[in-house]
């Protein structure tokens, strides 16, 4: 069995969220939604992120299958969340 780490990026300018192949050169990202281009200058950092995720979850799986131990993955999501500090920087407190 082999592991494929997916990258998955979200749009905020449309909301969709679209996959990438990490697996072949990128050098350049746009949604194909809304057309939106992504910063060149944060490709490398895409990519930096995406195979230190992939490296552990192939760590991971190795370790499984040498020690037969549990397996785990990391899935990394990210969420806007209200923190009450938004308020105070608004003024709405």
């Amino acid at each position: 069995m082999a592991i494929m780490t997916i990258a998955k990026l979200h749009c905020y300018q449309c909301n969709h969220d679209f996959p990438l192949n990490m697996y072949q050169p990128i050098t350049k990202i746009s949604c194909p939604y809304c057309d939106t281009d992504v910063d060149e200058s944060m490709i490398e950092p895409i990519r930096d992120a995406w195979a230190q995720v992939s490296g552990l979850n192939q760590a991971f799986h190795k370790h499984e299958m040498e020690s037969e131990e549990p397996r785990f993955s990391l899935n990394i999501h990210d969420e806007e969340v209200h923190l009450g500090i938004d308020d105070i920087d608004n003024g709405t407190e």
